[in-house]
């Protein structure tokens, strides 16, 4: 994914993943470069209509969540050249399928630890359906545990 110059973010060079709607890079603010990651996530060029209209849904939901287990959007454009959303990026986080396929995963005969995690999941799920927001791929790839959590 290749960021405008225009905008305020500067990619890192590290892609943090990609999926059917587009793909999420590191990036730093280009007048602190220095400063604090964040993750961007660009909408795939050539996409349709119904996945731009799906991707501002996405913007405003993630918008409207404020819960610690939510990763908080701090920027966002809808513009059609360029549509993407800025949210904090979770330092040292892993997502929840790459701990199954790992055999150091925390969580392997442990079933305390894995409660915990499981419920500061279903927390996370229940403010979203306070808001009626609904998570259209909850999958393994897009649940991050992060060192803290385990």
């Amino acid at each position: 994914m290749r960021i405008p110059e225009d905008i305020r973010w500067k990619a890192t060079g590290q892609t943090l993943g990609s999926g059917g709607q587009g793909t999420v890079v590191q990036v730093v603010d280009r007048s602190v470069p220095d400063g604090p990651r964040y993750a961007l996530k660009g909408l795939s060029k050539g996409r349709t209509e119904e996945a731009y209209r799906r991707f501002e849904r996405e913007v405003k939901a993630t918008q409207s969540l404020n819960h610690p287990g939510i990763v908080k959007v701090t920027d966002w454009s809808l513009d059609p050249a360029f549509p993407y959303l800025v949210m904090e990026f979770a330092e040292g986080a892993t997502s929840q399928k790459k701990l199954l396929q790992n055999k150091a995963n925390p969580y392997y005969s442990r079933p305390i630890p894995a409660l915990g995690f499981f419920r500061q999941l279903l927390q996370v799920i229940s403010a979203c359906e306070s808001l009626k927001v609904v998570h259209r791929d909850l999958s393994p790839a897009n649940v991050l545990v992060c060192p803290t959590s385990n």
